[in-house]
């Protein structure tokens, strides 16, 4: 089969790709300022990129050293007699002041507010549960351990209607664990504010589901005694 002929007009037709090459080419000499201004802006963005991402991860690194000191100083004051938990104290509110935005951020706050509940001081504990709580996932296995210990710090110092609201809420987005621990908290906290009747109810919501727990014997006693008073 003979060959297909090429028309002459056509073979003096420009190639497409070569014109549209060309033309690219001929933009970018007009344009070579403009485009060295975006290429040096991108470069730009790239290193602050790059520098914000190192730092954040040289805090994280800085953080996590000095939480970790603070554990340890604290578990030596928990096993050593005569040891004091002033010094892990003092590396918490470090981490509180430096570090508050970082992952460990809520870990330490918590922690930091438990040695303030033991110090009796109740107003920087709650501060410090409400700022854990900020800043951790409601996912995370300790949302339900801080919101409780809000709970308690409130109970402490007698602020009955903002510990009901915080044992409400455990109860809400506490995993099932802490949702029955919510309902003893609850329980003391109506017995506190003298409503027997509505502490009753959470009192046997909570033996319901934890009739063999160490306060079940006691609070089983307390809840026959109550009926038999004639609380309902």
């Amino acid at each position: 089969m003979a060959a297909k002929r090429i028309p002459r007009k056509e073979l003096r037709k420009p190639d497409e790709l070569v014109t549209v090459t060309g033309r690219m080419i001929q933009w970018c000499m007009e344009n070579k300022v403009l485009l060295l201004r975006g290429s040096a802006a991108l470069a730009a963005v790239i290193l602050v990129v790059a520098a914000v991402v190192f730092y954040q991860g040289y805090r994280e690194r800085q953080a996590r050293l000095l939480y970790n000191e603070a554990l340890a100083l604290e578990a030596r004051a928990t096993g050593e007699e005569g040891s004091s938990p002033e010094a892990a104290f003092a590396k918490l509110k470090e981490v509180r002041e430096r570090y508050a935005s970082t992952k460990v951020g809520p870990m330490a706050l918590g922690d930091l507010a438990d040695l303030y509940l033991r110090k009796g001081n109740y107003e920087e504990a709650v501060a410090c549960y409400q700022g854990s709580l900020k800043g951790l996932d409601r996912r995370s296995s300790l949302y339900g351990l801080v919101l409780e210990n809000l709970g308690t710090a409130y109970e402490a110092k007698g602020a009955w209607d903002s510990a009901i609201e915080a044992y409400e809420r455990l109860a809400r987005e506490g995993t099932p664990v802490y949702q029955k621990q919510a309902e003893l908290g609850l329980g003391r906290v109506y017995e506190a504010k003298g409503d027997r009747a509505k502490a009753l109810t959470h009192y046997e919501a909570y033996l319901k589901d934890n009739p063999d727990t160490f306060a079940s014997d006691s609070l089983r006693v307390k809840v026959t005694r109550w009926r038999l008073e004639g609380v309902s």
